[in-house]
């Protein structure tokens, strides 16, 4: 658990330092956290809150509300992406040596808004899945235990995690020339062809998100949006909507944005073989995606890789 909890952390700090160091890019996450943020409290939190008011038991009263919850999640994942995609450009064109404009991101996401769309609605179905397990049993099982069972059931059919795919697909959709039909299925034939089948990524800060975001949803959020609907209180209502939707959105913002960066590397090194996102770090292009423990150690990482042994959270 603490390796874990390490790893996680450098995660943050190794990709917040590649960010830091291509400043000018930074525009683009400060942009989609900008968006949502406005987006959040001009639309979204009264839209939860008309639904909220309304008698719950009432059968299209809660249609209603996870309606307004399906499109929150749907223009977050969409403008985190589309941002995303712009980010990667550019990072990806200085690196190989020119000097690209902000416009040359904005304008290649543009490009490639049906793509972005496609991965939007798979997303935000998976998220939404997520948040139903999650208002209908329990915040936990919602979390970790549903995503779990969902994982292995993928796994079992695909050999491949779906997260690994929505992952790795941001990059093919921002850098893949020409355009590709199906971004997903490239992605996927682009991991297993370079670290194999079964797989987990080597990085990724997941866990933080139990360790921080679910006390505060479980908490404060949670109880203060019961209590507010309980007692028809309006103000407590809008409290407990933002602290639960600010939440929410800060740490998929950031998860997003390492994710993004994470999958720039790897897939760096599955087109060119290159490591220059994270030099000599080689957890981030060669051992990117390793086997998990309990697997057998044939195929690109072996079992004793720098990164066999880190968290595989990509979420």
């Amino acid at each position: 658990m603490i390796k874990a909890i390490t790893n996680a952390w450098k995660t943050l700090t190794d990709s917040l330092r590649v960010l830091g160091q291509h400043r000018r890019a930074s525009f683009y996450p400060l942009l989609s956290i900008g968006i949502m943020l406005g987006a959040t409290f001009a639309a979204v939190i009264p839209l939860l809150e008309n639904t909220l008011e309304a008698d719950q038991s009432n059968v299209p009263a809660r249609v209603d509300f996870f309606l307004v919850v399906y499109l929150a999640y749907g223009l977050q994942y969409f403008v985190s992406t589309f941002c995303n995609v712009a980010l990667i450009t550019v990072v990806a064109v200085r690196l190989d040596g020119s000097n690209p404009g902000l416009a040359a991101g904005l304008k290649r996401a543009a490009q490639r808004l049906g793509l972005i769309g496609v991965h939007t609605l798979v997303s935000a179905t998976l998220g939404l899945v997520s948040f139903l397990a999650r208002v209908l049993i329990n915040p936990i099982f919602g979390m970790a235990i549903a995503p779990a069972i969902g994982k292995r059931w993928w796994l079992h059919r695909q050999q491949l995690s779906y997260n690994i795919s929505l992952l790795m697909e941001v990059p093919v959709i921002a850098l893949d020339q020409p355009a590709p039909k199906n971004a997903f299925k490239r992605a996927e034939l682009l991991v297993k062809e370079t670290w194999g089948e079964r797989v987990n990524a080597a990085h990724g800060i997941g866990l933080l998100a139990l360790l921080v975001l679910l006390p505060t949803l479980i908490l404060f959020a949670m109880p203060a949006l019961r209590q507010g609907v309980t007692a028809g209180n309006a103000d407590q209502i809008r409290l407990g909507l933002s602290v639960l939707l600010v939440s929410i959105l800060t740490f998929t913002q950031i998860n997003a944005l390492v994710n993004a960066i994470f999958a720039l590397a790897a897939y760096r090194y599955a087109t060119d073989r290159t490591s220059d996102l994270f030099p000599g770090d080689a957890s981030y292009a060669e051992y990117a995606f390793v086997k998990p423990k309990k697997e057998p150690t044939s195929g690109i990482a072996p079992a004793d890789s720098p990164s066999a042994t880190v968290d595989g959270s990509s979420n």
